[in-house]
């Protein structure tokens, strides 16, 4: 029997090629928010949703805060976290938290959103142009009011790492 017996493919689609969605509002859902460490050792927010809507269902755009930045540039340590957490200070008054922000990173995933996208042209001929969230909004009928503060785990210092174990 065939590996590919029940598979039916189609040749006659065409693939534009594009690594980004047209522009426009669309209804998405939190699917992965989480304290990461970047290569440079700089702790920040990655953030991904997933478009639910049928065309582009489960499309997913990538944003990134920069929460914790360090530098050894205390103006520039600081102007890059203010940008940081106004940003996200608005993903979470479109999910109207401001009056109750989330006290870890994961009780945003699952959380709906809509998001107002645009698209990012590449510098780097060896990368497409990609989408980029211009403006996050409430899904119809939620609460969304002033967001002042962010919650107070974004502005925590990171923890010290455990030191490695000895074999």
């Amino acid at each position: 029997m065939s590996d590919f017996a029940d598979v039916k493919f189609d040749f006659e689609s065409r693939d534009e090629g594009n690594s980004f969605i047209p522009e426009g509002d669309y209804r998405c859902r939190v699917s992965v928010c989480e304290k990461t460490t970047s290569a440079a050792g700089n702790d920040y927010l990655k953030l991904e949703v997933q478009v639910d809507e049928d065309k582009y269902n489960n499309w997913i755009i990538r944003e990134n805060y920069n929460l914790w930045y360090n530098n050894s540039d205390s103006s520039k340590q600081e102007m890059v976290r203010e940008i940081a957490s106004r940003n996200f200070a608005k993903l979470l008054k479109a999910l109207g938290l401001q009056d109750n922000p989330p006290s870890n990173a994961s009780e945003l995933v699952g959380r709906k959103v809509v998001c107002k996208l645009g698209i990012e042209k590449s510098d780097n001929s060896d990368y497409g142009d990609k989408n980029k969230v211009l403006e996050f909004k409430p899904v119809e009928g939620m609460k969304a009011e002033s967001a002042d503060a962010p919650p107070a785990w974004v502005t925590e210092e990171p923890a010290a790492k455990p030191a490695k174990p000895s074999l």
